[in-house]
């Protein structure tokens, strides 16, 4: 029976099977409007899976089967050039784990289990159990993020003999994320899948399917189903090696692999192993094929064989999953579409359903296709949301080399790059959802960019839509585009990031923008100094005023109205105030930049109950008279330091270290009359610059301290507002 025939029949089993959705939190009533209340947060208790891999970077990595301990190059260059982030290893890689951290303790390592929880030993002809639970590594093992217990159940029977081994490993190390893997290439695919979502103590679904044709969506859309369904995270097996499903042959090309990984992304998918880097050689392992193995290596079983194109080209698709990561892992899949190639040897997907208006709940799109003069192209479609009701979209480039029509022969432009037309209409859309661009995440850099909406001309004598606007994105073949609608929520990258806002310093009013919405309240009286800091070591940024005229400081725990919560004074009038942790003790304070002398006054405590502070702990010169203060970890290094904005020249000043001399670094950003300050913007540890343009009430943020122009910018605020920065948002 071919693939086509036998695949057919798998679905139709597995369509059987239904799973319930899981409940999703309402939409947040902050999207596209300002000012308003806060919004909720994510209304479902994350399962230990989801909470994992919200808070880490998604996985990457690819299995070593059996090839013992690796020479320390072998290691580097698998984490810095394959650009993996996650050793995966055979069910014999307990007693490999050390090799694989020989250069660092806490390299992250999955291994795998036999079926009862226990590893084996590869004697050249036969597996050989040990004995020992997780291969006896000690529980909570630096590094360690889990282990996959048995592989591809056959049979309830089997399912229910490694739920038992899940048991015995949760036992031995209960902080572990543990799991199995699924294949829909068994003799009962539906009740296996079933029957794992209601009996399975899973942290996660890993699944395997290998195939390159449409059949692939299929599989895919049902293991989604099953995994959110049981609300856990699901991460997918990629092909790297030469078996049946290759016919025997090195024909992994980059678009391949590129589409492969990337389609799983549009599905949801949260971590990607490549099956496999590298094996044991001989015809007795169960990694061996009849051609040969790995397609990453040019020989099997030995570590200093050369590797193939195939590497380079994993390597490049691992550096752009690892850009997208960040904001994917925050994302949970709402719906998942498909615009099938314009072409008679097209297939539909069987499980994937077509793309319509309003699909996924999308109220903007209202078509998707490629653009004028295009080639056939294949289009899924995946819709997305985050814990506050963001809407994100995933729109792919369906093409690749063996994107195989009915015929079994690769469509026309298989290879080929391809504009695809996204049409909006914002009629009733919030006058703050931007319709002049949408924002999107380049996986080639990781930065967040703006993509430019140009209006849609009238046909013939229609009249025109002033509210309609289209785009043609560019898309390599297997690539994606992952965009939101540019509004008052900043895109969504990684667990943790910095917000700003804006304060009305006339009368008090604090308007914050997080990944939360916008938050509005009353704080102060007209013509307080306003600023952000975690006062509590809580690792939430909550208001704090400096009143010039006497010296004194208001500081409060919580972003809502009311009353101080700790006041003390500090400094003499006209001192302009600064918030940071300046020691590294995980705590803000309250420092201060006297103008007149071009020195800072720095102090690692609060006051409280209307006392003054004292001297401060350290003081020195930097910078000259009339430059603009602002702090920030600018090297990553836990302790906030100083940046100076000069203001005759447009320069930012920024220094390291709580000491007097010359700046570390100067890189000209802005224009006179901006006000500049630092953040975290893309929650990576270290804080980079940026400016708010009165003249235009506009952000505009850099994501590195390099020159530069801006990489995102937004209206926020009003021209006279004050700009604030800072961590608001859990």
């Amino acid at each position: 029976m071919n693939r086509r025939i036998l695949t057919g029949v798998i679905v139709a089993l597995l369509l059987v099977a239904t799973f319930p959705e899981r409940a999703w939190g309402q939409e947040a009533s902050s999207a596209g409007q300002w000012p308003v209340s806060s919004s909720g947060h994510e209304t479902i208790d994350l399962s230990d899976g989801l909470a994992w891999v919200r808070t880490h970077p998604m996985m990457i990595g690819s299995l070593s089967a059996s090839m013992g301990t690796p020479p320390p190059s072998v290691v580097a260059k698998y984490f810095d050039d394959f650009r993996a982030n996650t050793a995966m290893l055979w069910q014999d890689g307990p007693a490999e784990v050390d090799g694989w951290q020989q250069s660092s303790v806490t390299r992250p390592y999955i291994s795998w289990l036999r079926a009862d929880g226990t590893s084996a030993v590869w004697n050249g002809f036969a597996f050989e159990s040990t004995g020992e639970v997780l291969g006896g590594l000690s529980p909570g093992r630096s590094g360690r993020v889990g282990y996959q217990v048995g592989d591809e159940p056959g049979s309830v029977t089997a399912l229910g003999q490694i739920q038992a081994g899940i048991d015995a490993v949760r036992a031995a190390d209960p902080g572990a994320l543990v799991f199995t893997n699924l294949s829909v290439y068994v003799a009962e695919p539906s009740l296996i899948l079933d029957r794992w979502v209601s009996d399975v103590d899973a942290d996660l679904l890993m699944s395997t399917d290998y195939f390159y044709d449409d059949l692939h969506y299929s599989a895919l859309e049902q293991y989604r189903a099953a995994a959110l369904a049981k609300g856990v995270p699901y991460w997918q097996y990629l092909n790297a090696y030469i078996g049946a499903e290759t016919g025997g042959s090195r024909l992994h090309t980059l678009s391949d692999l590129r589409w492969q990984a990337m389609v799983g992304l549009l599905y949801g998918y949260t971590g990607h192993a490549w099956f496999f880097y590298q094996a044991a050689g001989g015809d007795e392992h169960p990694t061996a094929t009849a051609a040969g193995g790995s397609a990453l290596f040019s020989g099997v079983g030995d570590w200093n064989a050369p590797t193939t194109d195939a590497w380079v080209d994993v390597g490049r698709v691992n550096a752009e999953l690892a850009n997208l990561g960040p904001t994917m892992t925050q994302l949970t899949s709402t719906d998942v579409r498909f615009i099938v190639a314009d072409h008679p040897d097209a297939v539909v997907p069987l499980a994937t359903r077509p793309w319509r208006r309003g699909a996924g709940g999308d109220p903007y799109l209202t078509s998707i296709r490629p653009a004028p003069g295009e080639g056939p192209m294949d289009i899924p479609v995946g819709f997305f949301r985050d814990a506050v009701g963001e809407r994100y979209v995933m729109v792919q480039s369906g093409r690749h080399t063996h994107s195989l029509g009915a015929s079994e022969a690769p469509l026309p432009s298989a290879d080929s790059d391809g504009r695809v037309r996204l049409e909006f209409d914002f009629s009733g859309a919030p006058s703050t959802v931007d319709r002049s661009r949408v924002e999107f995440l380049d996986p080639i850099d990781g930065k967040v960019k703006a993509l430019r909406l140009e209006p849609i001309a009238p046909v013939g004598d229609e009249p025109g839509n002033p509210e309609a606007r289209f785009a043609e994105p560019v898309l390599r073949p297997g690539a994606v585009f992952l965009f939101k609608y540019a509004d008052t929520i900043p895109f969504r990258i990684g667990p943790s990031q910095d917000g700003v806002g804006v304060v009305d310093a006339s009368q008090g009013l604090w308007h914050l923008r997080d990944r939360s919405g916008v938050r509005t309240f009353y704080f102060g009286n007209p013509g307080d100094v306003p600023f952000l800091g975690d006062w509590d070591c809580d690792g939430i940024d909550t208001p704090g005023l400096y009143r010039q005229s006497d010296g004194y400081v208001y500081l409060r725990n919580s972003n809502t109205q009311g009353t101080a919560d700790v006041r003390f004074f500090f400094g003499n009038p006209g001192d302009v105030p600064l918030s940071g942790d300046f020691n590294g003790d995980g705590c803000d304070s309250v420092s201060i930049y006297r103008p007149g002398e071009a020195t800072f006054y720095v102090i690692n405590r609060l006051g409280s109950e209307d006392r003054g502070l004292g001297s401060a702990d350290l003081a020195y010169a930097f910078g000259d008279i009339g430059d603009r203060p602002f702090a920030g970890d600018f090297d990553g290094d836990g302790v906030d330091t100083f940046g100076l904005h000069r203001r005759t020249t447009g320069v930012v000043a920024l220094r390291n270290s709580h000491s007097q001399g010359v700046a570390d670094l100067e890189v000209p950003f802005g224009d006179p009359s901006d006000r500049v300050f630092a953040g975290d913007w893309q929650g990576g540890g270290s804080d980079s610059f940026g400016l708010f343009r009165p003249s235009e009430a506009r952000f505009y943020l850099r994501f590195t301290n390099t020159p530069g122009s801006s990489d995102i910018d937004f209206l926020f605020g009003e021209s006279s507002f004050i700009p604030i920065t800072g961590h608001t948002s859990p």
